[in-house]
């Protein structure tokens, strides 16, 4: 567990205090194989364990790397929230989320603000049931899975020519502006 697989300080800390059951600092393949959950707010995560005297953290937690996650092959219901309350802020959002779509077990995603990623590709998660999607501006392009039942959005916006590429089968679609 170091800055080269785990280079977002709030994830490397996450995965030390929630997957590494032995403390070793080395995930074991067992370890990995047993995450079938994981959630990740970084900004309650910065605030219950670092305070406002890091400029470098408290610039950063705001924006989550990605990179890691896609160790965790067997996770079904991932929860990330880089911040509810900063929608507007540019400095916001998630970086090489594509390592996020290796996650083919993925049953239930929660994606709580974001205002880097311009296209979502959700389709690229086979068993994807349950979206729920807070807080993303600047869209450009959702594309939604054929397994997809339950669908929430609340706090989005995009571009006029925003395309949502909607599944025929989502069951429940929920949304406010």
């Amino acid at each position: 567990i170091n800055e080269t697989n785990f280079p977002n300080k709030f994830l490397r800390e996450k995965v030390k205090d929630k997957v590494d059951k032995n403390n070793d600092n080395i995930l074991q393949e067992s370890e990995i194989n047993d995450v079938k959950e994981f959630s990740l707010s970084l900004e309650s995560y910065y605030l219950s364990y670092y305070n406002d005297t890091d400029p470098e953290l408290k610039e950063n937690y705001y924006i989550l790397n990605c990179k890691g996650l896609e160790y965790f092959k067997n996770i079904e219901e991932l929860y990330l929230d880089v911040s509810r309350y900063e929608y507007d802020s540019d400095k916001r959002g998630y970086v090489n989320f594509n390592n996020i779509y290796q996650l083919k077990n993925l049953k239930k995603l929660t994606i709580t603000g974001d205002n880097i990623v311009k296209k979502w590709y959700f389709n690229k998660f086979p068993k994807l049931k349950e979206l729920k999607l807070e807080g993303i501006v600047k869209i450009k392009k959702i594309k939604f899975g054929k397994n997809l039942k339950n669908l929430t959005m609340s706090s989005i916006r995009g571009k006029e020519k925003t395309r949502f590429i909607k599944s025929k089968r989502i069951g429940k679609i929920c949304g406010t502006r």
